[in-house]
């Protein structure tokens, strides 16, 4: 691992602890006794590399990458995990592009919902609004027409594990399980 490498993590570290209202300082104390020398050490490194013309001195590792990335990652677990907070697709409604506009109004009745998402081989291709459905309606489309996503606007698509802390960043994202990246929610949504 490069040295720059080093220092960002660390300062990635450092952001993480800010945003929980901790200095590194305090999160050092609250470890445990060998994580504890371990962050002391890289703090030493860190500043050595920062402070110091020499830096060819000090090698950095993997090992230390790993480790301050896992301590970022636990303190930005603390304020919750993406499906702590996402909304689940069964519960929000999905439909396919081979979903007539009849079935896909039906859903959105019985779901009680303003707005499904088409989904189709676990991506998301768009969604469809009930604005929609009554605009497609009076434009004389018929009800057994079938979706094929020439109807509905497509999404850039943005993606979390469940198990991911929640981004800091407001957007709109989908919530992925397991190796397959099945799509299991959505976070964020503001439509």
């Amino acid at each position: 691992m490069s040295r720059a490498t080093f220092i960002r993590t660390y300062k990635e570290l450092e952001e993480a602890a800010k945003e929980e209202g901790l200095s590194l300082f305090d999160l050092e104390q609250s470890l445990d006794e060998n994580s504890k020398k371990k962050m002391q050490l890289c703090r030493l490194m860190r500043n050595y590399i920062q402070h110091e013309n020499d830096v060819a001195f000090v090698a950095t590792t993997d090992a230390q990458e790993d480790f301050l990335k896992r301590l970022c990652m636990d303190l930005r677990r603390r304020g919750g995990v993406c499906k702590d907070q996402m909304i689940s697709l069964t519960k929000r409604g999905i439909c396919t592009p081979d979903d007539t506009l009849y079935d896909i109004a039906g859903i959105m009745k019985k779901k009680n919902v303003q707005l499904i998402y088409v989904v189709n081989n676990n991506q998301v291709m768009g969604y469809v609004s009930k604005g929609m459905i009554s605009d497609l309606f009076y434009s004389g489309i018929t009800k057994t027409t079938k979706l094929k996503g020439n109807y509905c606007p497509l999404y850039p698509i943005k993606t979390l594990d469940e198990n991911d802390p929640l981004p800091t960043e407001r957007d709109l994202y989908f919530i992925t399980r397991g190796k397959n990246k099945k799509i299991i929610g959505v976070l964020g949504e503001t439509l």
